[in-house]
């Protein structure tokens, strides 16, 4: 496949890139040199900032190009996914050991050809109190607390659209107007987002059973204090390979013990750890539920997620893990908002 539509050379100018851009719709171009090796990338967000300083069309495209873009050696379709995710790009160049051009990934591509394609819906628990953080969340709801000028919940349907999502509940209880309000005048996400109201607190998962169109096959389930990169195509492919009735995302953590732990056989001492690393799995608030487990979620009760895994465990459905490897953080008290606030300021 030719990608002459998607290069240029370094020779051009401002001028050549908009007219190249208007016609491959992709507000995109690499900039290969004689040897089509790519050297540089430019997008029409470079444009912009360069008119804005500058104000000269016909400038050359050394002055705003980026020679410093993503590039990748290995057609991997996850880890494209993923660096497209973490670097917020809708392209990616594949590139042989010597710099040449072999192939453009972009990013619709791919996803119309992942399960997200089959658009299943999605549920923000956004109800909490977040008891946690007072006094921020005495007059404003948790998943409002602003990271680098953007509530926490803006980040994680914004990183689920890039996924590939576009039906979303949001469901909500304290301040439930006050996230309502913000969503309803920002018209710009382009998904579809409905509301479940929480007259009374439904708990940790109770909410869904305020669900009424369950046409859905299966549907992604995530808190909105979970900040993660994770390849939610990957987890969804996982669910579906292993038939799961619930996949459980989980992270594993590592926790210093701080005294020395005696490990014996019928009192014979076997071993002793001196203050050892203890490593755990632990539920990362994000799941995907079958139609069938979310029909198990009682009506308008309050209800928690550790009871609708030890209820369909007693039920004998298939349940599943889905290790986490990426980066993942749950803003659950201030040192831990504090610290995401200042990783993303940096």
């Amino acid at each position: 496949m030719s990608y002459s539509k998607y290069s240029i050379n370094l020779q051009k100018t401002m001028r050549d890139v908009i007219l190249k851009m208007n016609i491959n719709k992709k507000q995109f171009l690499l900039v290969l040199d004689k040897n089509k090796r790519v050297i540089a990338s430019v997008t029409d967000g470079d444009i912009r900032r360069s008119l804005v300083k500058k104000g000269n069309i016909d400038v050359g495209i050394k002055e705003f190009a980026n020679f410093n873009p993503i590039k990748i050696l290995k057609e991997d379709k996850d880890e494209i996914l993923r660096l497209m995710n973490k670097y917020k790009i809708n392209q990616l160049p594949l590139i042989d050991k010597n710099g040449k051009l072999k192939k453009i990934f972009f990013r619709d591509e791919i996803l119309s050809d992942s399960p997200v394609k089959n658009f299943i819906p999605v549920v923000i628990m956004a109800g909490g109190k977040g008891v946690r953080l007072r006094p921020l969340t005495i007059e404003t709801p948790k998943p409002m607390l602003e990271i680098n000028g953007k509530p926490m919940i803006q980040l994680v349907l914004e990183n689920l659209k890039l996924s590939g999502f576009k039906d979303f509940y949001i469901s909500v209880n304290y301040k439930a107007e006050l996230i309502k309000k913000y969503f309803k005048k920002m018209k710009y996400f382009d998904v579809n987002i409905k509301f479940l109201h929480e007259k009374k607190k439904l708990g940790t998962i109770g909410a869904l059973s305020l669900l009424k169109e369950q046409s859905f096959k299966n549907i992604l389930v995530i808190n909105s204090d979970v900040m993660t990169n994770i390849n939610f195509d990957s987890m969804l492919t996982f669910h579906n390979k292993h038939k799961s009735d619930m996949t459980i995302g989980v992270k594993k953590i590592s926790k210093k013990f701080d005294y020395g732990i005696v490990l014996h056989d019928k009192n014979k001492v076997v071993e002793f750890q001196e203050k050892p690393n203890l490593s755990f799995d632990i539920c990362a608030g994000v799941y995907i539920l079958s139609k069938k487990i979310v029909k198990n979620i009682p009506k308008e009760t309050n209800y928690d997620v550790n009871q609708l895994i030890t209820k369909s465990l007693n039920l004998k459905k298939n349940l599943k893990t889905f290790q986490i490897f990426e980066n993942w953080s749950d803003i659950g008290n201030m040192k831990d908002y504090n610290f995401y606030k200042n990783v993303f300021k940096k």
